[in-house]
């Protein structure tokens, strides 16, 4: 045999030896995936917490667009705009006691905000100056009873009263300020 052929017949041997080297490599990650995919990943070391006070999302700009954090009440989730104004708050009231979601517009005024708490629940609506215009929840009296007022800059205009049993309408001319129905 010359030269030539005893290599070309080296190269052959080699070559099968790689085949079977390969497929050997192939099947036993073929069969390492499907072990994994069968199984419930408990042998895997993966913590299904992760504890820290505070995580920040940010977009690609490296700005912060939401926010969950521990709170000195309980917790809290914030949403922002890309000039970083809050225009979402859910967490909870600033005693802990009930939930709380705050909207809030493009200038970081209060809009909306809705809580609940053990006295009960409510729903506030403010104007762009930060003024009270509607409040639906528990009496000011805390008798269980429910309360809406409708205000203008801040001012109660029309009230219906649960307790009262009555509607209170804002009147200049009567004595004490409000026309009541029934009367």
């Amino acid at each position: 045999m010359n030269p030539l052929e005893e290599r070309l017949i080296r190269l052959e041997k080699q070559l099968k030896k790689q085949r079977f080297i390969s497929r050997l490599l192939v099947l036993f990650i073929v069969a390492a995936f499907g072990l994994l995919s069968a199984s419930d990943g408990s042998f895997l070391d993966i913590k299904p917490v992760v504890k820290t006070q505070r995580l920040e999302i940010v977009n690609e700009a490296g700005k912060t667009v939401m926010r969950l954090e521990a709170l000195e009440s309980a917790g809290g989730l914030t949403l922002m705009n890309n000039e970083q104004q809050e225009v979402l708050f859910l967490g909870s009231d600033s005693k802990g006691r009930g939930g709380l979601l705050e909207l809030s517009n493009s200038t970081g005024g209060n809009l909306v905000q809705m809580r609940s708490n053990e006295v009960g629940g409510a729903l506030k609506m403010f104007n762009d100056k930060d003024k009270n215009v509607v409040y639906v929840g528990e009496s000011i009296k805390d008798d269980g009873s429910g309360y809406i007022s409708i205000a203008k800059s801040g001012k109660g205009t029309v009230i219906l009263d649960g307790n009262a049993s009555r509607l209170f309408v804002a009147s200049p001319s009567s004595k004490t300020g409000f026309v009541q129905f029934p009367k």
